[in-house]
């Protein structure tokens, strides 16, 4: 009985010993359990420190503020749509679709901690019944906090709300600020909270000031406005201003304010002073303006004036003031004093006026006496009414010589004294004629034995190629007339580019170049010329010379200084010897003597107007 007993206790006792070492082993794997769920899954459930840095593509690694660290971030305008509309929040239980409303630009204050209604049915993900996300690395495991990296994204769960996913809203980590999204993703690169932006960096950090590019535009983030980006306004950095366009994006070249322009270089930097080349163009920035454009004003560089049109741009040649006109230089310097050739005639500007154009009156120079037309031309080769019926003549320079009197609506040639002149006087440079015993002054054609001359309107006679009744004639240096000649009658209908017009007869085999300008072309040389063959026929018709110039033709190297007129004809050299000329054997080129060609290679330039006919 006692041994039963006995044996009932022992066996009592040790099963009441089981059982405690059962239950303590099941507590202790309880436990273990517990903090193998924390452990489970490492990225969930550490700390913001710990999870960013185990991942080196990713890691906020820094928060300095790099101009290049933006390089690889979308446009401005292209993540503008990223930024404002979210994708899923990378939970695997469901997605956020939560309407965006204008985030806080701080962290909000602690709340008190509250758990989520449901449980986890498994590790990840759960959007718990009032629609906010939590994340567990395991069904047993409390809601992550700090930062979670979940389908290649990063999201923050609040410590101070139990793990509750942000979104919406900046989050500060270690000094550094971080924006999460509708979605609570991390936003990297442009942040748009209502009509401001912001940006942040690979890391998702944000660069709370200075330069940032994205795309291929630079930004100018402003420190004193937490990083906020500057647009519609001009900003100063390092003692430079730069101008942000409505877009943010960092303005070069010419910037519009309201009716006023400034201009800003290659790197964005303002020119406040000084001249700017813009095109073909130069303009004056105003240094007591902050840089703006000058324009319709006189401005004074380095002692030499210079005038600025409305459009803002340099003047060279002639300025108008009102009735009174000025004249600038090629440089722009206007000439304050002294003659000007402007196209082929000559005016005076007045010293004592600040360069004033002389007009519409006689003005002696160097004692010599000048006429100027209202349009402030000087008068030349031409009779002057001096007053009181005395006649001068202004000659090619200009300078007025007295040649004789009006006499009942006649000139009559006369000396100082009032004498008449008759027959053959030299005055002003020039040979007129006075009919014997009148004197007075003959006009038109006259003939002398049995040579013809031509007296032009005042008088003075005729030499070269002079038009009479449309048709051109030709007189010798001594005035003795040759003839009409039809291709310089034929020139006088055309218009150049330069002071220069070739006529080429193609019949005649003969080339002609004319000096001077529509209706007043004086040819200067005529020279034979080989002409196309039958087969390869010169072309016709009116052409410019495009400036292209050879030395030699890569169809024959035998051809030399060779001029184009157009596509594949040129003016060029013979290719053997001057028994070609006259006749027709290229290719369709023109040959000309070796010197003729040289003399068109050295002194036609492009535009000149070249006529071929028959």
């Amino acid at each position: 009985m006692s041994q039963n007993v006995e044996g009932s206790q022992r066996s009592f006792f040790s099963a009441a010993a089981g059982v405690i070492l059962s239950a303590l082993v099941a507590l202790l794997c309880m436990g273990a359990a517990t903090q193998f769920a924390y452990a489970d899954e490492s990225e969930g459930a550490s700390s913001a420190t710990t999870v960013l840095a185990e991942d080196d593509e990713d890691a906020a690694a820094s928060a300095t503020v790099d101009q290049d660290d933006n390089a690889d971030a979308a446009d401005l305008a292209d993540s503008k749509t990223d930024t404002a509309t979210s994708g899923t929040s990378g939970a695997t239980t469901g997605s956020s679709t939560a309407t965006e409303n204008k985030p806080a630009t701080e962290t909000p204050a602690p709340a008190q901690a509250v758990k989520p209604e449901k449980k986890p049915t498994k590790a990840g993900w759960m959007q718990d019944t009032d629609g906010t996300w939590y994340y567990f690395a395991n069904v047993n495991a409390k809601p992550a906090t700090g930062w979670v990296k979940s389908g290649g994204k990063w999201y923050w769960m609040q410590p101070d709300k139990n793990g509750a996913m942000a979104t919406n809203t900046w989050i500060t980590d270690q000094g550094k600020r971080y924006y999460l999204n509708a979605s609570g993703v991390m936003v990297k690169g442009w942040v748009k909270i209502g009509n401001d932006w912001y940006y942040t960096n690979k890391s998702g950090a944000q660069v709370t000031g200075g330069w940032i590019k994205s795309g291929r535009s630079w930004y100018w983030l402003q420190a004193d406005k937490q990083g906020l980006m500057a647009k519609n306004e001009w900003i100063t950095d390092k003692g430079k201003r730069y101008y942000l366009t409505g877009s943010g994006a960092m303005k070069t070249g010419w910037i519009l304010m309201g009716n006023d322009w400034y201009y800003a270089n290659k790197s964005g930097a303002q020119i406040s002073s000084g001249w700017v080349k813009s095109g073909r163009s130069w303009y004056w920035m105003q240094s007591d303006k902050q840089g703006l454009m000058a324009k319709n004003e006189w401005i004074t560089d380095k002692n030499k004036q210079y005038y600025l049109t409305g459009s803002g741009a340099m003047k060279t040649g002639w300025v108008q003031n009102g009735s009174d006109w000025y004249y600038t230089n090629k440089s722009g310097a206007r000439v304050n004093n002294g003659w000007v050739k402007s196209g082929s005639k000559w005016y005076w500007l007045q010293g004592d006026k600040q360069g004033l154009m002389f007009a519409n009156d006689f003005k002696t120079i160097n004692n010599m006496k000048y006429s100027f037309a209202s349009d402030g031309a000087m008068r030349a080769n031409c009779k002057i009414d001096l007053g009181d019926n005395v006649v001068g003549y202004a000659a090619g320079s200009g300078a007025i010589t007295r040649i004789g009197e009006n006499r009942d609506g006649k000139l009559v040639l006369t000396n100082a004294a009032g004498q008449t002149l008759s027959g053959w006087q030299k005055l002003a440079g020039k040979w007129f004629y006075g009919e014997a015993g009148t004197g007075i002054a003959q006009t038109g054609w006259l003939k002398l034995g049995s040579t013809w001359y031509y007296f032009d309107s005042n008088a003075a006679m005729v030499t070269g190629t002079y038009t009479i009744n449309g048709k051109a004639n030709i007189f010798t240096a001594s005035g003795k007339w040759i003839g009409a000649d039809n291709m310089a009658t034929k020139a006088q209908g055309y218009s150049s580019g330069t002071g220069y017009l070739i006529l080429v007869d193609r019949s005649l085999h003969r080339v002609g170049v004319f000096s001077g300008s529509k209706g007043h072309w004086n040819r200067i040389m005529s020279f034979s010329c080989v002409t196309g063959a039958p087969g390869s026929p010169t072309i016709t018709g009116t052409f410019r010379t495009t400036g292209m110039k050879r030395m030699t033709l890569s169809t024959d190297s035998r051809a030399h200084w060779c001029t184009q007129i157009s596509g594949g004809y040129f003016f060029h050299t013979i290719l053997a010897s001057n028994s070609e000329l006259g006749n027709s054997l290229s290719h369709g080129c023109l040959r000309l003597a070796v010197s003729d060609a040289q003399w068109i290679y050295n002194h036609i330039g492009a535009g000149t107007t070249v006529v071929i006919y028959n």
